[in-house]
């Protein structure tokens, strides 16, 4: 470690060390990792002399630490500035043989040129400055991409995975992204890279197989490639940063959690719009929930996933009202929605429950399908659990009765609700930590009336009316098997994720196999959702994602 002194002039009260270490992140430095200084006062005579000041570089990250350590003295409102002043600046005050370290995460280009940390007693002031040329800077890491996996009937066979992009604010240094997924043909990113910065973007979502995985690449490049359809091997060859994760698999999706009944799993079904009337007249929240008939017993009823935009109405409202709505609502519909009681007006059950996850935490996920009219991508809360073990799920029961007006009125049993740590259940990369939430569920009680959902979920097993449905949607078709025992009428609507519907088409089943192909070249990037009507019976329903 190289220790510089000052070689100025010095006096009884100010003590200034025009030290002018330059930081320079080169090419040598990145294949070290990182750079260290240490700058010591000059000879005074008195406690300032045991100030030292020590410089880190974190290559990987584009930062700087400036360690202060002061054994001998107390030194008052010790301060660190960037220069230009006042882009970051703060204050601390040092005890006898204590130390500080400042760091700050910079971006190429943002202006700053170095650094000044300085402070003092009553035998006078201790100055210590730096330069910091930032320019060569440009971080690279496979932890930008990460996936979120999600088990639910529409993907019955697999997973739901959703690739999430996140570059820091200081990966600016990038001018143009390509993306692959699964080897396929790379696209552009729009928007980038203002669009991404500080931000994590969700990149469409995929069904895969238990057995599959999901491989996405993305390709960052320092200048702009102009109008060029780049291959794969020409990415691969002229990419400045690759950012390739390891590929995603159903190994560790988010799931409801259990405390007993453990042979009886759950339902999951796919997302599920709720608006909400009597919370805010432009309230809307999105949700993915389980059901399941437990122990011969019970009605099971579990939301994993809160979704709402941010500043919108729904922002308005704290997590746990949102929280408590949305299940009175599943609760008023479920007789269409799980089949569960009770069914008609006038009657009771007297074994619902509402199963959580203790403990939650909050993402701010932009879609990157989704923009608004500035082209930015719409932003969302999304909620999901943060531990699912047994140990931190709770259990709350209800007695529901249905009115003659299809309202439920919901009655608490007040059940014990743990007290549950969940500060160490946080995920690092939330920007809502994780907090307790098996009160949530233990609020809910009165009357909840039936409302209206972006679409209509009614989930059979198509097989017990004789038809065996599959789907798969590639390459702009929506395609449909259906092997029918019987001739019948099958009818295809096509829903936005808003409730519009948008398409309707009829088409006559003959016994044996049916393939039915719909085309949805002309549809705009989005979710949607399609039901299969037969008979007059909704026997299925699914969704698929349009990429543009």
């Amino acid at each position: 470690m190289k220790i510089i002194k000052n070689e100025g002039s010095t006096n009884a009260t100010t003590i200034k060390h025009k030290i002018m270490s330059v930081i320079m992140i080169t090419a040598l430095c990145a294949m070290l990792g990182f750079n260290s200084n240490n700058l010591m006062a000059q000879n005074t005579g008195t406690c300032l002399d045991s100030v030292k000041v020590y410089e880190r570089i974190n290559l990987e990250e584009c930062c700087i630490e400036i360690t202060i350590i002061n054994p001998d003295c107390e030194l008052l409102a010790v301060k660190f500035e960037l220069i230009p002043a006042n882009i970051y600046q703060t204050g601390v005050r040092l005890s006898i043989r204590q130390e500080h370290t400042f760091k700050v995460c910079l971006k190429p280009g943002n202006g700053v040129t170095g650094w000044k940390i300085y402070g003092g007693n009553s035998y006078g002031n201790v100055e210590f400055s730096g330069l910091i040329e930032l320019e060569d800077c440009c971080p690279c890491s496979s932890d930008w991409i990460t996936f979120e996996t999600i088990k639910a009937d529409d993907c019955p066979e697999g997973c739901w995975v959703r690739p999430i992009i996140s570059l820091p604010e200081n990966a600016g240094c990038y001018r143009e992204a390509w993306i692959s997924v699964e080897g396929g043909m790379p696209a552009r990113l729009l928007n980038f890279p203002n669009g991404f910065l500080g931000r994590n973007i969700q990149y469409g979502e995929y069904c895969i197989r238990d057995d599959e995985e999901l491989e996405i690449v993305l390709y960052l490049f320092k200048d702009r490639l102009g109008t060029i359809m780049p291959t794969i091997e020409n990415l691969e060859a002229m990419a400045d940063c690759i950012v390739r994760p390891e590929p995603a698999t159903c190994a560790d999706p988010i799931e409801p959690c259990m405390r007993d009944c453990f042979d009886d799993k759950y339902i999951i079904l796919p997302p599920y719009t709720i608006l909400m009337p009597y919370l805010n007249a432009q309230c809307s929240v999105t949700v993915i929930f389980g059901y399941r008939f437990a122990c011969e017993r019970f009605q099971d009823l579990q939301i994993i996933s809160i979704e709402y935009d941010e500043n919108g109405p729904c922002d308005l409202l704290p997590i746990d009202t949102i929280y408590k709505y949305a299940v009175g609502h599943l609760i008023a519909n479920s007789h269409v929605l799980m089949n569960f009681e009770p069914k008609l007006p006038n009657r009771c059950f007297t074994h619902w429950r509402v199963a959580n996850a203790g403990c939650w935490s909050g993402k701010i996920i932009g879609l990157y399908n989704f923009v608004d009219e500035n082209d930015n991508f719409v932003p969302k809360y999304r909620w999901t659990p943060c531990k699912v073990e047994e140990e931190y799920c709770c259990y709350q029961s209800f007695t529901v009765c249905r009115l003659p007006n299809w309202s439920v009125v919901i009655y608490n049993m007040n059940d014990y609700i743990p007290n549950i740590d969940c500060e160490d259940n946080g995920l690092e990369d939330q920007d809502i930590p994780c907090q307790p939430a098996c009160a949530w569920a233990g609020a809910i009680n009165g009357e909840y009336r039936p409302t209206n959902s972006s679409h209509p979920k009614i989930m059979y097993n198509s097989s017990e009316f004789g038809f065996d449905i599959n789907t798969n949607f590639a390459n702009n078709l929506l395609n449909i098997k259906i092997d029918a025992e019987t001739a019948a009428t099958a009818t295809v609507e096509i829903f936005t994720t808003n409730g519009t519907r948008i398409a309707t088409k009829t088409f006559n089943l003959s016994k044996g196999s049916n393939v039915y192909n719909y085309g949805t070249s002309k549809y705009t990037s989005g979710a949607y959702i399609y039901n299969i009507t037969i008979d007059n019976k909704l026997v299925f329903n699914g969704r698929f994602i349009v990429v543009r």
